[in-house]
């Protein structure tokens, strides 16, 4: 009873969020009547009362110390378990805000949603903060919360072993160093092993070639001619930057990619008090959550009768070839493949871009690198210092970007093969006390679904430590049913087709998305059930 009283409490959460708009928020807070009733809805349904756990009997590690490490240490802390480390192979926390340091580097998703639940930031400069803002505002937040002193930076996992005796993960690192660990929680996230690609002639190249995932902010491209490789959301971004300061950029496209609006703009100072400001913050977040997920839905889901996804992407061709002034460019910036086929980018100024007297449009494919430049395929010869790749990452790597070895030996990388899978995007078979931070089938509203998952591990490990039991592992039978319902959902997708990019797995299906609502993916993590695992 208490289970589904949990669940119900869960959906009038979600319906009162949903549907309460800004306008009657201002409404209420007019009256002192009304601030107190809003002031207490607030409290009920944030601060429920902390699970604790019987003993700190349990060891954890938790591997990255991005979003996801960051989320499920904070979760930790809440059931009062406090032994718990934390990996991080960098010098600094952030995860993909600490690799990623490129000009124009900011996040396409508001700050109000990209940011914890749990730590309001009232001081967010823009509507959509730079790559340096987001790592300032996660450092403080792990300071605030006392995540900071769990962490140790500079450490590269390479193995993770489970022993089945002992009931421990044995980890080992590139250094030589050892850590055992009651559970193992896998948060390294999908976006930190760059693709490079391969090309004839790169050891003759004497330019300077940079991934903008690694990015050498010591080295200075103003007044150089730079080519940029890549059309994805870093390339969108890096781009126009390059323009601003760079006497040519050339970008070398291979296919175009779909452009929207951002809509970004500096914001301005708050003067509304610490406590309401966090409750018109948490009010806002859970409008924005689930309205924008409605019209992801909208927009992704095919012969409904809510379907939009034709009438929206006729209107996005049409601003994106008003931009564009030259008439051969213009032709060349449709993409051929629908939309959400590939990661949708969001910019106001790459199109733009495009019209400046220094940019240059290449869709020749290239041949190779030669000492001064580029040779395309046609022949032509492009002059370049410096050549940036903006070609993404490796997400099927950086899900396993170490070995992970379960009961009797089983591999992780064997089990899955290309086509990575999880329950609940968090669970594996045959791979005891491990978890997924921002695993398979999980992709959508970011903190979202990392603050949902972190709940769900957190109370799993909650239930393994009053239970006396030595470990858990989700049952065969639900990893395969759940899997086979996503793929049955991803039927009716847009996004059920790929055209390469880190959609796609070895076997061509899409293997990151969510395919479902965001309120339901609350709903299946809101508890681990017992039921959901085998127990020894």
């Amino acid at each position: 009873i208490h289970f589904y009283k949990r669940k119900i409490t869960g959906l009038v959460s979600v319906f009162l969020c949903f549907s309460l708009g800004m306008e009657v928020f201002e409404l209420v807070l007019s009256s002192s009547v009304g601030a107190a009733v809003a002031l207490i809805l607030f409290l009920y349904f944030t601060f429920v009362k902390k699970r604790k756990v019987a003993h700190d009997n349990l060891e954890v590690l938790i591997i990255g110390a991005g979003i996801s490490g960051i989320n499920i240490a904070k979760r930790l802390n809440d059931i009062g378990l406090k032994n718990y480390k934390v990996l991080e192979e960098g010098s600094g926390l952030g995860g993909t805000w600490f690799w990623n340091k490129y000009p124009g580097c900011a996040c396409d998703i508001p700050a109000v949603l990209y940011s914890f639940s749990w730590h309001y930031n009232p001081a967010w400069t823009k509507k959509f903060p730079e790559a340096d803002e987001i790592q300032e505002y996660m450092e403080d937040a792990a300071n605030t919360h006392k995540i900071t002193p769990h962490i140790q930076f500079n450490v590269k996992v390479v193995k993770c072993a489970w022993n089945e005796e002992e009931s421990k993960w044995k980890v080992e690192t590139s250094d030589g160093a050892t850590y055992e660990a009651n559970v193992l929680v896998n948060a390294t996230g999908l976006l930190h092993q760059p693709i490079f690609p391969k090309f004839e002639g790169e050891e003759v190249f004497k330019g300077v070639k940079m991934h903008t995932a690694r990015w050498d902010r010591n080295i200075d491209l103003k007044g150089k001619k730079v080519g940029v490789i890549g059309t994805g959301c870093s390339g969108v971004q890096v781009l126009p930057a390059l323009v601003e300061d760079c006497r040519q950029v050339v970008l070398f496209q291979r296919s175009p990619a779909w452009v929207f609006p951002k809509g970004d703009h500096a914001n301005e100072s708050s003067r509304k008090s610490r406590l309401f400001g966090s409750l018109r913050d948490w009010i806002l977040r859970k409008r924005l959550h689930y309205d924008g997920d409605w019209q992801w839905q909208k927009l992704t889901t095919k012969e409904k009768w809510y379907s939009a996804g034709d009438q929206t992407m006729e209107i996005i061709r049409g601003v994106m070839k008003s931009i564009v002034q030259d008439p051969d460019i213009r032709e060349k910036i449709i993409p051929k493949y629908g939309a959400t086929v590939k990661r949708i980018t969001f910019s106001d100024d790459y199109l733009q871009a495009f019209n400046k007297e220094n940019f240059k449009l290449v869709t020749d494919n290239i041949q190779r690198l030669t000492e001064d430049g580029v040779e395309t395929k046609n022949g032509e010869n492009v002059e370049l210092d410096a050549l940036v790749y903006a070609t993404g990452f490796d997400c099927i790597k950086s899900a396993m970007p170490f070995d992970i070895i379960g009961r009797n030996g089983q591999s992780l990388e064997t089990m899955w093969g290309k086509s990575p899978r999880a329950y609940k995007g968090i669970c594996v078979p045959k791979m005891p006390n491990y978890f997924i931070m921002f695993g398979p089938s999980t992709v959508n509203d970011r903190m979202f679904m990392s603050e949902c998952s972190s709940a769900f591990i957190a109370d799993a490990i909650h239930k393994l430590s009053k239970s006396g039991k030595a470990s858990l592992v989700v049952k065969d039978a639900l990893y395969a049913e759940y899997n086979a319902k996503l793929k049955d959902a991803m039927a009716n997708k847009t996004y059920n087709e790929t055209a390469g990019g880190y959609y796609e797995d070895g076997e061509g299906f899409n293997w990151l998305l969510y395919p479902f609502p965001l309120f339901y993916y609350k709903w299946q993590t809101s508890s681990a059930r017992e039921g959901e695992f085998d127990w020894n």
